[in-house]
Order: structure tokens, then sequence, then C-alpha cells
């Protein structure tokens, strides 16, 4: 009894080019035109952000200087271009630390730039918040208070944020959300959890 097979037919040349290689092509096409449309739609972003940050240092001899962002670009002056939507503090000790090494760490996530649309988010909300890093080398810790809109100052933050620097290295790699790092008892909330909450998506949506 003769061996029956089925045999795969061999597309005509036209048609497997018109069929499987063209339609590749158009993907690409397609991918590299969103691709540039996210981009265009960020660098739009980043130059129509316009505001004011102001950093201090407090010590024995206290300093001020204010990041004025406009049409693009970042500067740094002694006066503020407009009220600040908020506003960096730590002390001398603290600025030292940062200074060494933690820039890095917490220089800002590229993923998510200061644009316009991140700014006016910050300047709805209004409050202080503290944030407590810990599992530095020599189990040191670092301090930064940040106050947003111009209300007086309180006499202490509303919310104080605890957080190790692993999890802020995990954080700003994308590695973990966070929601997650709270929920897993990471992060630690004292105080207001709403105003954190309100933070969160400021800073991270």
């Amino acid at each position: 009894m003769a061996e029956v097979t089925d045999k795969v037919p061999v597309p005509q040349l036209e048609d497997y080019l018109r069929a499987q290689v063209v339609p590749r092509f158009g993907d690409l096409v397609r991918t590299a035109e969103q691709r540039a449309a996210a981009a265009q739609r960020e660098l739009d972003d980043l130059r129509a952000a316009a505001g004011t940050m102001a950093w201090e240092v407090a010590g024995a001899a206290p300093l001020v200087r204010y990041i004025n962002i406009a049409d693009g670009v970042m500067a740094v002056a002694e006066q503020p271009a407009a009220a600040p939507f908020m506003t960096v503090s730590q002390s001398d000790a603290d600025w030292a630390r940062f200074t060494a090494g933690m820039g890095g760490l917490l220089g800002g996530d590229p993923g998510r730039p200061l644009g316009r649309a991140r700014i006016e988010r910050m300047r709805a909300l209004k409050g202080a918040v503290r944030f407590v890093l810990t599992g530095l080398p020599e189990a040191s810790t670092w301090t930064c208070t940040l106050y947003f809109g111009p209300e007086p100052r309180p006499a202490e933050p509303q919310t104080t944020i605890t957080i190790g620097a692993d999890v802020v290295a995990k954080i700003q790699a994308r590695q973990l959300e966070p929601q997650v790092a709270f929920m897993q008892g990471q992060l630690k909330i004292m105080g207001d959890a709403g105003f954190a909450m309100q933070l969160g998506m400021a800073l991270f949506m």
C-alpha cells in the first residue's frame, strides 16, 4: 500500500512577498511613526513647561536658589520668575549626602519628565511631605521636605514617607510600582495618607 504524504504547496514568489515581506515593512513604519509621535508629544510637553522650583539648604549660612523653567530651558537663578510650585528643603548635612552620590538615585525618572502636564499636577498640590531615605552606607538616613503651594509652612509636614534606598532604585528602574511597594510594606506612610496618594499620582502617573 502506497504511503500518502501531504505536501505543503510552495507559494508563488509574488504572492509570498505580498503576503509576508511587504506587511512586515509596513508594521515597522507604523511602529516608527508611533515612536516619533510619542517623542513629539513629550517634546511639546517639555517645551510648554513653565514654572519655578525653589531649592533651599538650611544651616549656618542658609542658601536658596530658584530653578526657572520656560520655553524648553531650565535655568538656575537667585530670583524666582514666578511663585514656586514646589520648594525642596534640606539641612546642610543632608545636602552633603545628596551631592556625595545620591543625585543619580534621586535625579528624576527620565520616563516621567518634568513637563507641563506634570508641573500642573504638582501645582495643584497643597501641603508638605517629608521623605526619609534609609539603607544608606554606614546605616545613615537622608531627609528632605517638599512644600507645595503658597500657604504658610506648617510646623511639621502633614505626611512622612519612609523608604529604603534599594526600593527607590527599583521604582526608578520601573521594576516596582510605588503602590505595590506600599502594599508590601516597603514604603511606609505616616500622617495624611490621602496627600501621599495625591503626591504619588502627580509624580508617577
